[in-house]
């Protein structure tokens, strides 16, 4: 059973060194995010999108050595979902 605005999949590759992440984007900070992995060369792939909760799901995949870049995407979702961030 998929949540809405929670992690739904996260799967390790070890052979290549590359983790990949699933993780629901609220559409509001997509630019932001976008620009957060631009900056990392987080390669994504869209793999769902859901009107209802107004979120897109990314599949984002990243190195062990930009693993901290992905914990700053989430927090940033995160710090959205509570109320924490504001949208310029």
């Amino acid at each position: 059973m998929l949540l809405p605005t929670e992690i739904i999949n996260e799967t390790f590759i070890v052979k290549n060194k590359i983790m990949q992440k699933n993780i629901d984007i609220p559409l509001p900070i997509l630019g932001t995010i976008a620009e957060m992995m631009q900056q990392h060369n987080l390669r994504h792939e869209v793999i769902a999108g859901n009107a209802m909760d107004n979120t897109i799901t990314l599949e984002i995949n990243y190195e062990r050595e930009t693993r901290s870049f992905m914990h700053d995407i989430e927090d940033y979702v995160e710090d959205f979902r509570e109320g924490l961030t504001t949208i310029d």
